[in-house]
C-alpha cells in the first residue's frame, strides 16, 4: 500500500483530524478510519490512492478529487484546486486532498451562509460505535458520498484490506 493510505489513516485516527477541524471531527476508529478510505479507493478508482485529483469516469465527468466532488461541490473544489496551483501545492497530494475533505465538511467552501455543501449530514460527527468495516463502509456512503451505485461490496473489501494492513 502507498504511503498515502498511511498517511489518511494516520490522519484520520490521530490528532490531525481533530485539529483540522477545531475538534468538530472526532478521531476515527479503525474500523471507521479503515471503512472511510475504502470508500475513497472505489471514489477515485485508484488502489493505492496516489491517483486523488482524478476526474470521475461517466457521469459527465462531474466528479473530481478525494470524494469525487461533483455537481454543486465541483465548482468549490476546482477553485481551491486552482488556488493551490497558483501557490505551487500539488493538488494531487494526500494532505491537500484531506485538507480540502475537511474544509469542505466544515463549510469554508460553501458559497454562502446557510448553503452547506456537504456538512449538514453531520455524516463525520457522533459516528456509531462500527463493530466492523462492512458498518462503516456504509455508513460513509449512506450519508457522506451517497453515489448512485453504492459499490458497497468493493468498498467493504477496500477498506478490510486497510484495516489488515494497521490491525494485524
Amino acid at each position: 500500500m502507498s504511503d498515502n493510505i498511511s498517511y489518511f489513516y494516520n490522519a484520520l485516527t490521530g490528532d490531525e483530524i481533530e485539529n483540522l477541524s477545531q475538534g468538530r471531527i472526532k478521531r476515527l476508529s479503525p474500523y471507521a478510519a479503515s471503512g472511510l478510505i475504502g470508500c475513497w479507493i472505489v471514489e477515485t478508482g485508484s488502489e493505492d490512492l496516489t491517483n486523488l485529483d482524478v476526474v470521475e469516469v461517466g457521469n459527465n465527468n462531474a466528479g473530481r478529487g478525494l470524494s469525487q466532488y461533483s455537481h454543486s461541490r465541483r465548482g468549490p473544489y476546482d477553485k481551491a484546486r486552482q488556488q493551490a496551483i497558483s501557490q505551487g501545492i500539488d493538488p494531487n497530494s494526500a494532505e491537500f486532498q484531506f485538507q480540502y475533505f475537511v474544509e469542505e465538511y466544515m463549510g469554508k467552501h460553501d458559497p454562502a451562509p446557510g448553503k452547506s455543501l456537504i456538512g449538514w449530514t453531520r455524516s463525520l460527527e457522533n459516528l456509531p460505535n462500527f463493530t466492523s468495516v462492512g458498518q462503516a463502509a456504509k455508513h460513509f456512503t449512506d450519508h457522506y458520498f451517497r453515489p448512485s451505485i453504492p459499490h458497497l461490496d468493493r468498498r467493504t473489501a477496500s477498506g478490510q484490506t486497510v484495516y489488515k494492513r494497521f490491525n494485524n
